[in-house]
């Protein structure tokens, strides 16, 4: 697995054209889960979400195993320029809204 990135709540790794975000180890099952639930809802609704495969235990972490998508996440845009990011809000609900 390949380091890509890492969050308030987890680390993401590349494995082949899968994703794997690794949670840390103070987040419940219960909250992933309910993540899980909301990422598969957003997918089979068309928004543009990676597919979710299901759930990993890796050295005693839970993971969420799903497609690898390229691109710059949108934290690090917002991050790059932050005098636009009421613009990149306003660009993530209407695809989020509209897809």
């Amino acid at each position: 697995m390949d380091y890509i990135a890492k969050g308030t709540q987890a680390e993401v790794y590349k494995d082949g054209y899968k994703a794997i975000k690794l949670f840390k180890n103070n987040i419940s099952k219960d909250e992933i889960e309910y993540e899980v639930n909301l990422q598969k809802e957003a997918y089979e609704f068309g928004l543009p979400v990676p597919k979710i495969y299901g759930l990993i235990e890796i050295d005693n972490k839970i993971g969420i195993v799903m497609d690898h998508i390229e691109g710059v996440p949108v934290g690090n845009i917002v991050l790059e320029d932050m005098s636009r990011s009421e613009e990149y809000l306003i660009k993530t609900i209407e695809v989020q809204k509209y897809s």
